[in-house]
Parts: C-alpha cells; structure tokens; sequence
C-alpha cells in the first residue's frame, strides 16, 4: 500500500515531468526543423595524426565520439542530472516516457549523421 507522502511525491514527479515535456516539445520541434540539414564531423585522421590532443574534449563531449572517456565522466554525470531536471518539468509519466522517446529518436538520428560522415 502506497502511503500519502509517497503518493504525494509520485504525484509531484508524474505533475513536473509533464510540465516539462509540455513547456519543450514546441521548441524541440522548432530545433528539430532548423537543424535537419546538419551533421558533425569525424576529424580526419591526418589531422588527428599531428596533434590528437588538439582533437579531443577537454571538459564535455557532444556526440558518441567519446563517449566514456575518463577525463569526461564528471561532466557526463552532469549530463544526466539535466536530463533528470528536464524530464521533471513533464506533467505525467506518459509524458516524460514521450520525451525520452522523442529524444531517444533524435539520438538515433545523430548517430546516423556521424555514421553517414565516419
């Protein structure tokens, strides 16, 4: 049996996270629109070659490249935190899944760009 407390706090989660979602789905959608055309790009290795400290992310990473690295892990825990605040900010449940559904799709169709340009 679920308690009041925990219900209230259930109810809290579910009403924020689908404030979220509602408030950013126009303006993912505007994004979306804008940056269809857009890619990022592999550096070549000849110029990885010269100097391949000049090619890698000192502080945050954006894309799959490196992914994991060690010297990223504070910044990719923080990575998460937003997206927990984010998803905080949907009204329901149904929502916030929604959300990391449209976001999850957009993943997948960066990840694309990057194998389009590997």
């Amino acid at each position: 049996m679920v308690n009041d407390k925990q219900r209230t706090k259930t109810d809290y989660i579910e009403s924020f996270t689908a404030e979220l979602i509602e408030k950013t789905m126009d303006k993912l959608a505007v994004v979306t629109s804008e940056s269809e055309d857009l890619s990022i790009y592999r550096v070549p290795n000849k110029l990885r070659e010269v100097k391949a400290d000049a090619y890698n992310p000192c502080v945050v990473s954006i894309g799959p490249f490196h992914q994991g690295h060690h010297d990223l892990a504070a910044t990719e825990k923080h990575k998460w935190l937003y997206m927990l605040h984010f998803l905080q900010y949907t009204k329901t449940a149904q929502e916030a899944e929604k959300c990391l559904k449209d976001c999850t799709n957009a993943i997948y169709d960066l990840d694309q760009c990057f194998q389009r340009h590997a």
